[in-house]
Order: structure tokens, then sequence, then C-alpha cells
């Protein structure tokens, strides 16, 4: 029984940093596209949920319903689509201080 609580606990910290990770990602969006931020009321509880999975997305909805006040909005951010990640780094060195002698 012990594995199963400790498996809820990491699943729990896994969305977590998903959820923040979202967040982060809907910023830089909402940057790049500030039109979508005008659909967005004021003081929203904001709802990420990902295309294919339902067992996060039920996990998100019930995080907005536990901190969400009286007559708060939610409102649903569906991620249907993630870009290929790249780096930011257009120009590097590397360098190799010491090798390892046989």
């Amino acid at each position: 029984m012990k594995s199963v609580k400790n498996m809820t606990k990491l699943k729990e910290r896994v969305f977590q940093d998903i959820a923040m990770f979202l967040g982060s990602e809907f910023s830089k969006y909402l940057i790049e596209h500030p039109t979508v931020g005008d659909q967005i009321p004021e003081n929203a509880v904001i709802v990420f949920r990902i295309k294919g999975n339902e067992e996060f997305n039920g996990w998100m909805r019930k995080v907005a319903e536990s901190v969400r006040e009286a007559e708060q909005p939610i409102v649903t951010v569906d991620v249907e689509k993630f870009k290929q990640p790249s780096s930011s780094i257009s120009k590097l060195k590397v360098e190799v201080l010491e090798r390892e002698h046989n």
C-alpha cells in the first residue's frame, strides 16, 4: 500500500511540474499572441488541458476547483500541439581542458 501512496505523490509532483511548465510556456505564447490574452477574463483560474492526457486534465480541473473563489471564472486552455524544442544558443565554443590519460 505504501508504494501506491508514493506513486500517487510522484504522479502529483509530475503533474505539478507539467502545470508549471505549461504556465511558463503559455506566458510566452501570450507575449507572441497578445490578442489571445484579451479573451481571458480578469482574475480567471486557468485550467490547462493536454490533448490525449485525461488523467492530467482531470487533476488540473480538480486543482482549479479547489483554489477557485466564488464567482471566479474558469478558463480552459487546450494544448493541442507542441513545437519541437530548440536551443536559444546561436553560437558556442567547446574546449576540452583536460583529457584522461591512459
